[in-house]
């Protein structure tokens, strides 16, 4: 499956990535009309939801609304998941570095984090920023993997959250694989090349 980060219209409908991406979900970003993204995907009215593929439950938040007007609904897709794995996704950044052009979704880090299982969400995906990183909080990576649109943005030289592999300026994609209770991904660039591996860990 594809899963889409937001900003798929800007502004207008997105009905040609729909077409593009059929075997695709999305998350709302802040370019969106989000009545067209809810219409085209089917996809609930919030932009909160969860969708089982195989061994993985990804979970869409919606990062237009607030943190707290989704807590209960996040909490509620957790406590049913009966898959190993469970990938929150949203547009703008849970943990990014300081110097971002963009930083951190307000109250994600503090509010949202916590309700992770670390046994089973070992990997968090976000775009928003126009390029590629890494960052570790609790036991998570979180990887802003925005390096398929418009002109990349420099990250800027101030870090925390353990936030390494800066890439900006190559356009790619991220590729993740789950293994039985391994996963696995890497930075593909638009040629082919593979610029980042990692294992992202062990599910329970």
């Amino acid at each position: 499956i594809t899963l889409l980060l937001g900003d798929l219209g800007y502004g207008k409908t997105s009905k040609c990535i729909k077409d593009a991406f059929p075997n695709s979900t999305p998350t709302v970003g802040n370019h969106d009309k989000s009545k067209d993204i809810v219409k085209l995907w089917g996809i609930p009215k919030s932009g909160v939801y969860g969708l089982k593929i195989n061994d993985v439950t990804f979970l869409s938040l919606n990062s237009d609304t607030k943190v707290s007007k989704q807590i209960k609904t996040v909490n509620n897709l957790i406590a049913n998941a009966d898959t190993p794995w469970i990938v929150p996704f949203s547009h703008y950044p849970c943990v990014t570095n300081p110097s971002a052009h963009h930083k951190e979704w307000k109250d994600c880090k503090n509010k949202l984090v916590p309700l992770f299982n670390t046994n089973s969400t070992k990997l968090y995906l976000n775009g928003h920023n126009h390029g590629y990183q890494q960052c570790f909080y609790k036991d998570i990576t979180f990887i802003t993997s925005g390096a398929g649109g418009r002109d990349p943005y420099p990250w800027g030289n101030k870090m925390d959250d353990g936030c390494k592999n800066n890439l900006s300026g190559i356009q790619g994609y991220l590729e993740v694989e789950v293994d039985g209770t391994n996963m696995h991904g890497r930075f593909i660039d638009v040629n082919g090349g593979i610029n980042e591996d990692t294992d992202f860990g062990v599910s329970r």
